[in-house]
């Protein structure tokens, strides 16, 4: 037995809005992932820079080569700021609670454009 047109549509009308509420959450994840790159990137700077002015260079760069390997990578969930903003260990700390349950917007998918991506070799 065929399903009825009406129940077709609203399938679809359904299927149409929980897409766009999952395109809206990951637009908004990977906008809170490049944020959070561009405060790492400003750390790293400001690093290098106060590490010239020290005599803990050699301190610094063994902090941050072990940083580069212990720190995990996730893109799951939304981030109200960036969690290494305020402090230099380079480490987050992500709740159970933030990747358990999602909070869906009711407003229409309308992405915004992708920023140009920077070669990988300026580092």
């Amino acid at each position: 037995m065929p399903a009825s047109p009406t129940r077709t549509k609203k399938a679809l009308q359904e299927l149409a809005r929980v897409f766009n509420k999952l395109a809206l959450e990951l637009t908004a994840d990977l906008n809170a992932a490049i944020n959070e790159i561009d405060s790492l990137k400003r750390e790293v700077q400001r690093l290098k820079s106060a590490s010239g002015k020290t005599n803990k260079t050699s301190i610094v760069q063994k902090n941050s080569a072990s940083s580069k390997t212990s720190r995990p990578h996730s893109t799951k969930g939304t981030q109200k700021s960036s969690p290494t903003s305020h402090h230099e260990s380079g480490h987050t700390t992500k709740s159970t609670d933030e990747t358990g349950s999602f909070v869906f917007p009711h407003e229409p998918f309308n992405p915004s454009p992708p920023p140009e991506p920077t070669p990988p070799g300026n580092d």
